[in-house]
């Protein structure tokens, strides 16, 4: 029963290990994405539409 429940542990140990290890060497990778180009509207009715939803969500979230 013993050499069992040493190797149980053994077996357990290694794969911690191993989850350790490959969370170890792959934290620090960095995704890079390919951004599309963004540009702010000039046009009045899209801003004010964008004006109109900030202040209805505000007005919802601070009734609640």
């Amino acid at each position: 029963m013993k050499k069992i429940l040493k190797w149980f542990f053994l077996i357990i140990l290694a794969i911690a290990a191993g989850i350790a290890i490959v969370t170890a060497t792959s934290q620090h990778k960095k995704y890079t994405a390919p951004y599309p180009p963004i540009k702010a509207s000039t046009d009045i009715k899209v801003i004010e539409r964008g004006n109109t939803s900030c202040l209805t969500l505000r007005i919802s979230n601070s009734a609640s």
